[in-house]
């Protein structure tokens, strides 16, 4: 074979191009190689744990094949692995100097350790003819996870979103995350940013909506907070809610409701804490259900963003106290409240102090029980103590769990010649009282005008009976056996 084509044939073999000149002279130049571009990815979350996040696109160029944009029909080579993490391809580790087929952006991962800001590694292209490029750095920041707190224990499950059906934290799944329920599209992305300039794994609602039902305990209360966010909200009608369901998760009266009026076109964060919470849980209430409402206009293609959610339940007071109120009442106390709404009350308890420190029972008032409706009762303390008297409302629950009211006062002068007429106002009985044990002689019950409607020289234990006289303003006249007298004014219902 002719030398000359004998050399050519090697230099072609080594990738060296020959050119040929008017004087048939041989012209040797380079062949063109790729270009691998040097990497650095928006700032992502750190999610700890054994979370990955996905690597941004590697691209590069080549003058004979194009622009690499990691669409599956090119090679990269993992020059150095990742300094504060591990890479993973499909799912398996990346060992040094791996050559990768067909290289598609998504599914290049990374699990960073915990706590690390930063991860670098380096790879490089392989064209079609073998060619390499120069080694190119890949650079991801990291912001360190906001500790997802919550008040209380979080009913919800997967309430950041960060794991997704198949249990793999990736920047975009176009999966349902885990434990959630979706209508329509929905994913989770990494990288949503709170108020605060933290970053979490999102929800991203892009079709109708997206939910999680917990189970609900009768006359517990329920209470969510959570941030979101929505594209155009003038245009669109993003919500949140929460909802009682029955056993058929059939909804049980109105939801409570956020509409996301927040920007995130402006923004760029989700904006919040917002809060939402149920009443004590009815009868028939089998789950609370959380939503994320899309409601965008047809034909408007935009979704709402939301995450950080914590779902708690507490025990509700056994009443809400409207009133309390303590007067004089012919020396004695006549102690009057009011409720607005009762939920698993038992009784309640009316207590006496005279220091603020040692307090007593004085009786006890059985509560409704259950009522959305106004509900009154009142107790009189026959026998206050002289001086300042401490009134307070203990307010038990049928599991025991109890309140205590604020405290109301009243001060009584001197008491050791009062006499003691209860209940007044009065409808059917009236009971007498001296506090210093004199006897009486007799009682007698007059009109406004002075006339005598009734007369006793006995009292019963069970009281006078009054049932036979009309509604009005009486006055009792009690006199004693050393002949002083006392005169007291009686209301009768």
């Amino acid at each position: 074979m002719n030398k000359n084509f004998t050399s050519l044939a090697r230099l072609r073999a080594v990738g060296v191009t020959l050119l040929f000149s008017s004087s048939f002279a041989f012209q040797v130049a380079t062949a063109a190689v790729p270009v691998a571009d040097p990497i650095t990815s928006q700032v992502l979350t750190n999610p700890g744990s054994a979370m990955q996040v996905r690597v941004a696109d590697l691209t590069g160029s080549d003058p004979e094949d194009g622009a690499y944009t990691g669409d599956g029909t090119h090679k990269i080579q993992i020059q150095s692995l990742a300094n504060n993490g591990t890479l993973f391809y499909n799912g398996t580790p990346v060992i040094l100097g791996q050559v990768i087929n067909n290289y598609q952006t998504n599914l290049l991962t990374l699990d960073p350790i915990d706590g690390a800001v930063t991860a670098t590694f380096n790879y490089r292209y392989i064209d079609a003819n073998n060619n390499v490029s120069a080694d190119a750095p890949v650079s991801i920041p990291f912001r360190l996870a906001l500790v997802k707190s919550c008040a209380g224990t979080n009913l919800l499950l997967n309430p950041s979103f960060e794991t997704n059906v198949t249990g793999t934290d990736v920047m975009y799944t176009g999966f349902t995350p885990a434990n959630w329920v979706s209508a329509d599209y929905a994913y989770h992305e990494t990288s949503w940013i709170l108020p605060d300039g933290t970053s979490f794994v999102g929800i991203h609602v892009s079709g109708a909506s997206i939910h999680q039902d917990v189970a609900a305990t009768v006359g517990k209360t329920y209470s969510m907070t959570f941030y979101s966010s929505m594209h155009e909200p003038t245009i669109n009608n993003g919500q949140v809610t929460m909802q009682y369901l029955d056993a058929g998760s059939n909804p049980i009266g109105s939801p409570s409701v956020h509409t996301v009026t927040e920007d995130w076109e402006f923004t760029q964060t989700l904006s919040g804490p917002y809060s939402l919470s149920l009443a004590a849980a009815p009868a028939n209430a089998s789950f609370v259900r959380v939503s994320v409402l899309n409601n965008a206009v047809a034909g408007n293609a935009e979704s709402v963003k939301a995450d950080a959610f914590c779902l708690t339940e507490t025990n509700p007071m056994p009443v809400t106290l409207a009133s309390f109120a303590v007067k004089k009442e012919s020396g004695s106390t006549l102690l009057n409240w009011s409720t607005t709404f009762e939920t698993n009350s038992e009784y309640f308890d009316v207590e006496r102090s005279t220091d603020g420190k040692n307090w007593g029972v004085l009786g006890k008032v059985m509560a409704g029980g259950e009522s959305k409706d106004i509900m009154r009762y009142a107790y009189t303390d026959a026998s206050p103590m002289t001086g300042e008297n401490l009134y307070r409302l203990k307010m038990v629950d049928l599991d025991k769990s109890f309140t205590y009211s604020k405290i109301q006062s009243l001060t009584f002068a001197n008491l050791s010649d009062a006499i003691q007429i209860y209940p007044n106002p009065s409808s059917d009985r009236l009971l007498v009282k001296t506090r210093n044990g004199q006897e009486i002689k007799s009682v007698v019950v007059m009109d406004m005008k002075g006339r005598e409607i009734l007369e006793l020289n006995q009292i019963p234990e069970s009281g006078i009976d009054l049932k036979g006289a009309t509604a009005g303003v009486y006055f009792v006249k009690i006199t004693y056996t050393n002949g002083s007298a006392e005169t007291r004014k009686l209301v009768k219902n």
